[in-house]
C-alpha cells in the first residue's frame, strides 16, 4: 500500500522515475542502505520499512553531507526512534501515505449491521464490546484482522452503519482509514502501549514510548476512548451524533494525495 500511495504522489507530482541514482535529483530507499555520500548533490530519503526499531542497518545510515531524511508514517513512530532509542544518524520525519480516495465509494446499500473489527486485543475486551451490543439488541458481525480478503472487507463495510474498532497500536493504519474513507462512523476503543496487543512480543514490553491506534484522527471521525468504564458513555455520545461525523472529510483535508503531495514537497525542500 505505501508503495502504490508513493508512486500516485510522484505521478500526481509529474515527476519522472530513474533506475539509476546517477540520474535522479531525489534519492527514496525504502529499505535498502545506499551510500549518500556517494552523491553529496542528490537528496535521500529512507525507511519507514528498514524495521520497527533501529537496526544495525539503519543505524549505517550516513548523514555527513546533510543530504539525506528518514521518514515513518507518523509522530509516535518518529518519537519511539528518536527519543527513546536515540536515533540520530539522520533527521527522522512524520510523513503519512496517502488515501487514494478514488478507490473508496461512499457506500449506497442498506446498512443493516454493525461491524466490529479485531485486531489482537484481550479477548475479554472483545466480549465487553459484545455485551454492550448485545444488552441493547444491536446486530453485528465480526472481522478479525489476518483471515479476511480485502474484497470481503470492503464488502462489509459498504453494509455497516459503523464501525467497532478493537485494534492495536498502528504506525499508521490503512484498514482503519480505509472506514473513514468510506465515511462511516468510528467508535475506536485506542491503546496507548504496545503491550496492550495480545500475546506481545516480549522486547515490546521494553518500549515505554506512547502510541495509538489512530495515528490520523479527530472528532470528525467518531468517538475515541481508551478505558472499559468509558465505554458505555462513550457509546451513547456515540449514537447520540451518529449524522454529525463526517470521516471523509477528515482524510481530505489531512491524507490525500493534494495533501500529502505537498508534505512530500516540504520534506524536500528542507534536506538540506
Amino acid at each position: 500500500m505505501n508503495k502504490r500511495s508513493f508512486d500516485f504522489i510522484i505521478d500526481h507530482l509529474g515527476w519522472d522515475k530513474v533506475n539509476n541514482i546517477s540520474e535522479a535529483d531525489i534519492v527514496y530507499s525504502p529499505s535498502e542502505l545506499l551510500n549518500s555520500e556517494q552523491y553529496p548533490d542528490k537528496k535521500y530519503i529512507f525507511g519507514p520499512h528498514f524495521s520497527v526499531f533501529p537496526n544495525d542497518l539503519a543505524r549505517r545510515i550516513s548523514n555527513k553531507c546533510n543530504n539525506s531524511v528518514y521518514i515513518q508514517p507518523s509522530e509516535p513512530s518518529v518519537n519511539t526512534w528518536v527519543n527513546e532509542f536515540g536515533f540520530n544518524n539522520t533527521p527522522v520525519k512524520s510523513f503519512p501515505f496517502p488515501l487514494i480516495l478514488s478507490d473508496y465509494t461512499i457506500p449506497t446499500d442498506e446498512k443493516s449491521t454493525v461491524l466490529i473489527y479485531y485486531k489482537e486485543r484481550i479477548p475479554s475486551e472483545l466480549d465487553i464490546v459484545e455485551n454492550m451490543l448485545k444488552s441493547r439488541s444491536i446486530n453485528y458481525e465480526i472481522i478479525r484482522y489476518g483471515s479476511y480478503q480485502e474484497s470481503n472487507y470492503q464488502s462489509k463495510l459498504n453494509k455497516s452503519k459503523y464501525v467497532i474498532w478493537l485494534g492495536r497500536h498502528e504506525s499508521q493504519g490503512f484498514a482503519l482509514e480505509s472506514v473513514m474513507c468510506k465515511n462511516i462512523p468510528l467508535f475506536v476503543w485506542g491503546v496507548t502501549q504496545r503491550n496492550q496487543q495480545l500475546n506481545c512480543d516480549p522486547q515490546f514490553h521494553k518500549v515505554k514510548s506512547v502510541v495509538s491506534t489512530v495515528p490520523y484522527w479527530s472528532d470528525q471521525c467518531g468517538e475515541l476512548f481508551f478505558t472499559k468504564e468509558e465505554i458505555e458513555s462513550s457509546f451513547d455520545k456515540f449514537l447520540s451524533k451518529l449524522g454529525d461525523y463526517n470521516p471523509r472529510k477528515f482524510v481530505e483535508d489531512n491524507l490525500s494525495i493534494d495533501i500529502c503531495s505537498n508534505n512530500l514537497l516540504k520534506l524536500i525542500a528542507d534536506i538540506k
